[in-house]
């Protein structure tokens, strides 16, 4: 993409695709890549139950064989029209270990 881009993710939420990064969708899965390629952003479109179920069906629809254990997770604070996040921070081999699920 060429300059911040105005995007949607395959439910329609709406996001800004930042300058220089792809845009690749699958199935309820849409996924956005650094311009190096070695970072990646996926927004899963989810019904769940729970946030639990919610992270497990995301887990297994972008990365099914990731077993990386969790190390904390967090309750976040309504923001924005989104109710009942939570974070999630997973022991990893990298320096980024942090995800949200809202």
């Amino acid at each position: 993409m060429s300059g911040d881009t105005p995007a949607a993710d395959t439910d329609g939420n709406p996001f800004i695709a930042p300058d220089g990064w792809t845009l690749a969708t699958s199935g309820a899965m849409t996924v956005l890549t650094s311009p190096e390629g070695d970072s990646n952003l996926a927004l899963v479109d989810v019904s769940a139950a729970s946030n639990d179920a919610a992270r497990d069906a995301a887990w297994k629809a972008y990365k099914p064989d990731a077993r990386w254990p969790v190390l904390a997770s967090n309750d976040l604070p309504d923001r924005d029209g989104w109710t009942r996040g939570k974070a999630y921070r997973y022991q990893t081999s990298g320096p980024c270990s942090r995800r949200s699920a809202r």
